[in-house]
């Protein structure tokens, strides 16, 4: 768009650029502008972040052949009158704003209307019946996101043409019988996430005859009839997962013979009966997940073809029978699987991957696999397996891929996985592989073998033959001998970090093609600079097309390796390293260089001469005394770490010309001050780390011209105070941490209320107020813990705050409407002085975790808890909760509750049976 010329004071019209011409635009606003479009061919017009606060008609004066409006803004209010120049209009979204009415009148003009959206408004109740009487046409209406409890018998009479309907996410208990009875031509139905219990929702689906999805998940169902879907014959679709159901009657789905996926993930099914399924045999997509089924009846999917996608995962499961053999993924992970043994031959072809990992099987049968002659990846990792069989494998010459990662192997027999043509990948990492016998992958061309974390103390060509190594890991093993040179061969990376490797084996790698070597980590091994030397030198000897990256830290190297001319290392790591000087020939391609935790007492220009296109330096020691002011210039360097020093100064012009620098840290050393244009050439700077250093006073001056700045941390430096203008509006940080200072206010800090912050900690300090904060409405995470809060402001904007270790009495709320306008999605409060948890809380639709540990509270309010329905964790301990509801509760889910350290008396069996929690965390006094 291009600004018009004579534009009235305090608007700024626009006319269009070319690539507009689309008939459709996008518009934004803010306070300071509005916006006249004279374009008289607009189909589409979106607006957003607007200041209006009414839709009136004088927003559609130019717009005369408007089809589709779309507002997503703060809107309270439609007038009556707003859409009567656009009375064409066939889709209207107004989601996202704060309607608690539905716009009759407004609406009344609207006869070609075919899309209607008021999702996530303010709605509470439809009880006149008589909201939508003039949209005849309509074909899509959502309500979803709101609070509505009540629908009135005719609210939808006159929609006879409407096609899909979204009722989620709403407060519905209950649904009157008539509700849906004039929605003759209805193929899709969302009432999930609301409070609906009906044992028969037949009352209201009965007149649903063309229905072909209906989404019920998220409530409270416990128990069904078999005649609650008797009507739906069209159905294709159904979703009833996260409900609280225990079993499903015989006959529930019979007359629905086009079901095609049906979602029953998230309930408490022990058993399926073995006739439910019968009939069903167009029915592909079966979600079992995360019940409580031990076994599956033989013949329990007798009538149906392979499925598309079975799940089963997050069972009880302990029999591996034919009945999951009925898709080409048999998806049984997280159950109970105690051994394998043979398995069936039934549909054995057609099993391409089999998902068995988080089992507890100990031992698997030599011809466990034999029939599963298609079989392509095994996951069996997170099992207890102690043995594998020779030939365990020996028929499934499609396997590509095996991971047994953490069991408790500690043997490879010879021919485990031998004469697999395809096989390409095997993880065996975390067990407790001491031996791998000869030929045990012989005639399989393993290209990535992950044996990390085993206790490995040799590995020779014998124990690898036949494969065709391109990714080796072996970290953390015992191996001290040297690999060798015929077991590298090839490599394309190397990781052998956290062993006991010596010089010997840099002498064994002479004579070794390593061309297509990337990469090589020996960290954490018994190198010295002259065994080092040799490695780097060898393994880069064949200038490769692609740099190589190399780790020796933590070896025993006092010098920098020594490189013949030609090599090509891209990136190296010395940290950890006993380095007194620094001499980089032979490094001239090197581009990334770590040298944290070394004993270097000086930086030098020189010591980075021979580097000639360095972009990442990384330097720690505690002995570095000084710092030459030249020591970077010349180098284009994109990220800079001088960490963890005694270092109290720098010079002024030690980041001269460093116009390419994005990340710079200065952590943990003891810089009192810095100039005020140190920084001022870092123009492309988007993180900037002073933390724990003793900058009692930051300055504004670090930071201007520092427009791209997205992450500032100044955490345990001892600040009291706050400058008003340290950051400018113009910054949009994304994380700020000022944390472990000494600030007591921050009402002189006015950027604080100015500046976009996604992320601000301020953490252990000695506030007593935050009120500045909220005239902040960017703030989405906010830490204050450890301070001296006895007021804490919720806001909407908030989707994480952390206020532990205050003293807090009660919350207070911005908006008195939590279910419409908030977002908190993570809250801790530990450590306060709460009497009550506010219900409240528990009407926030985001909220997943609550910690309230360590307060006063007497009670918590059990009773609501099943309206926060994303609600994981709720941590109650170390309170004087003495009695729990004596009567049942509605049904509510968590993964954690924990009421430790609390007087409890008793555990009434009516509240246990009222919930369903993973993890129960309680003591009961004696």
């Amino acid at each position: 768009m291009h600004r018009q010329e004579g534009a009235a004071r305090g608007c700024l019209p626009y006319a269009f650029c070319p690539q507009l011409m689309r008939k459709s635009v996008r518009i934004r606003f803010d306070q300071k502008q509005c916006l006249v479009v004279k374009l008289r061919i607009l189909r589409f017009l979106i607006i957003e972040e607007s200041p209006l606060e009414t839709i009136e008609p004088s927003l559609f004066g130019p717009f005369p052949a408007l089809k589709q409006f779309q507002i997503a803004a703060r809107i309270s209010a439609i007038a009556s009158d707003a859409f009567t120049s656009v009375e064409m209009l066939t889709h209207l979204s107004v989601d996202n704003n704060r309607l608690n009415a539905i716009p009759k009148a407004a609406l009344r003009p609207l006869r070609s209307l075919e899309t209607l959206s008021i999702s996530n408004n303010r709605l509470r109740a439809l009880v006149n019946g008589d909201e939508f009487l003039n949209l005849a046409h309509l074909r899509s209406l959502s309500l979803s996101g709101n609070s509505i409890h009540t629908l009135h018998p005719a609210t939808f009479a006159s929609l006879g043409e409407l096609r899909s309907l979204n009722a989620s996410w709403n407060h519905l208990a209950s649904l009157d019988a008539k509700v849906f009875q004039s929605l003759a031509q209805l193929e899709v139905l969302d009432l999930s996430y609301n409070y609906l219990s009906e044992r028969n929702p037949a009352t209201y689906l009965h007149g649903l005859k063309a229905l072909r999805e209906l989404n019920l998940g998220g409530n409270l169902f416990a128990t069904l009839r078999g005649s609650t879907f008797g009507a739906l014959r069209t159905l294709e679709r159904l979703d009833l997962s996260d409900n609280f159901l225990k079993s499903l009657p015989t006959r529930i789905f019979t007359t629905n013979r086009k079901l095609t996926e049906l979602n029953l993930d998230g309930n408490l099914l022990e058993t399926i009966p073995v006739d439910v399924f019968v009939g069903l045999d167009g029915l592909h997509v079966l979600n079992l997940r995360y019940n409580r089924l031990t076994h599956l009846a033989q013949g329990t999917f007798r009538d149906q073809p392979l499925f598309t996608e079975l799940s089963l995962e997050g069972n009880r499961i302990d029999a591996f029978g034919a009945t999951v053999l009925k898709s080409s993924d048999v998806m049984l992970q997280n159950n109970r699987l105690p051994a394998l043994g043979k398995v069936s031959p039934v549909n054995a072809t057609a099993i391409r991957n089999l998902f068995l990992y988080g089992n507890e099987i100990r031992s698997i049968e030599q011809d466990a696999f034999e029939v599963l002659v298609r079989l392509e990846a095994v996951y069996l990792d997170h099992n207890h397996i102690e043995e594998l069989s020779p030939m365990l494998f020996h028929t499934n010459h499609h396997l590509h891929h095996v991971t047994l990662a953490h069991n408790r192997l500690t043997v490879l027999r010879t021919n485990t996985f031998a004469g697999l043509r395809r096989l390409h990948s095997v993880d065996l990492s975390s067990n407790r592989l001491a031996v791998i016998e000869p030929a045990t992958f012989h005639g399989s061309p393993v290209e990535y073998l992950n044996l990390n974390g085993n206790r490995l103390k040799t590995l020779d060509d014998w124990a690898l033959s036949g494969t065709q190594l391109l990714y080796l890991h072996v970290d953390s093993n015992a191996i001290a001998s040297p690999l060798s040179v015929q077991t590298l061969d090839r490599l394309m990376e190397l990781s052998a970090a956290n062993n006991h490797i010596t010089d010997e084996l840099c002498t064994a790698l002479r004579g070794g093609n390593f061309s297509q070597l990337t990469a090589i980590n020996l960290a954490n091994n018994s190198l010295t600079a002259v065994g080092s030397s040799g490695c780097l030198d060898h393994l880069t000897s064949n200038a490769n097309s692609d740099p190589v990256t190399a780790s020796v830290a933590f070896n025993s190297l006092t010098a920098v390796p020594v490189l013949a001319a030609g090599r090509r290392l891209h990136s190296l790591d010395l940290s950890g390293n006993a380095l007194v000087d620094l001499s980089f020939q032979g490094y001239e391609t090197t581009s990334v260089l770590s040298l944290r935790e070394t004993s270097l007492r000086e930086l030098r220009a020189e010591s980075f001469a021979f580097l000639q296109h360095p972009t990442t330096l990384a330097v720690s020691s505690s002995v570095l005394e000084t710092v030459e002011e030249q020591t970077f210039h010349g180098l284009k360097l994109e990220r800079v770490e001088l960490n963890d020093s005694p270092l109290r100064t720098l010079p002024a012009s030690l980041l001269k010309g460093q116009t390419s620098l994005r990340v710079i840290s200065l952590s943990n050393n003891e810089l009192s001050t810095l100039p005020s244009e140190f920084f001022a050439e870092c123009t492309l700077l988007e993180e900037l780390d002073l933390s724990k250093n003793a900058l009692d006073v930051p300055d504004p001056a670090w930071f201007l011209g520092l427009e791209r700045l997205k992450s500032i941390d100044l955490q345990a430096n001892g600040i009291t105070q706050l400058p008003s203008d340290l950051l400018s509006p113009e910054h949009t940080i994304e994380v700020l941490s000022l944390a472990a200072n000494a600030l007591d206010s921050l009402s002189g800090a006015v950027f604080l209320a100015d500046v976009p912050i996604r992320t601000l900690n301020l953490s252990t300090n000695r506030l007593a107020a935050i009120d500045i904060l909220h005239r902040n409405d960017f703030i989405t995470r906010l830490d204050v813990s450890g301070n001296r809060l006895k007021r804490l402001l919720l806001r909407p904007n908030y989707r994480v705050l952390i206020a532990n270790a205050n003293r807090l009495t009660s919350l207070d709320w911005e908006e008195t409407d939590p279910a419409a306008s908030f977002t908190l999605e993570h809250l801790e409060l530990a450590d306060n002085q709460l009497h009550q948890l506010d219900p409240r809380l528990f009407r926030v639709r985001s909220i997943s975790t609550i910690d309230a540990s360590e307060n006063r509270l007497d009670d918590v309010p059990f009773a609501v808890l099943h309206r926060a329905k994303l609600l994981t964790t709720l941590i109650v301990s170390r309170n004087n909760i003495r009695t729990l509801p004596q009567e049942g509760v509605p049904l509510f889910k968590l993964a954690l509750l924990d009421l430790a350290e609390n007087p409890l008396e008793e555990l009434p069996e009516p509240f246990l049976q009222s919930c369903v929690v993973t993890n129960l965390i309680v003591h009961v006094a004696k």
